[in-house]
């Protein structure tokens, strides 16, 4: 199939990407954009959260 071996080549080096057609090499790159997107997204969500918490978490001295 050709995907899986456009698929198997890309994730052996970015490179090949160059060597795809225009709207194949389009496609590819909008994939990983869509999955760095994916990956991204949630983790700026869960950082923005854990920042606004700190604001409501109290400090409190240590006893010896």
């Amino acid at each position: 199939d050709e995907a899986r071996r456009v698929e198997e080549r890309v994730r052996e080096s970015l490179d090949y990407i160059r060597e795809l057609p225009p709207a194949m090499a389009a496609e590819v790159r909008a994939s990983y954009q869509i999955a760095t997107l994916g990956a991204m997204v949630p983790v700026a969500v869960l950082l923005v959260l854990a920042f606004v918490s700190t604001f409501f978490i109290r400090e409190k001295a240590l006893g010896k």
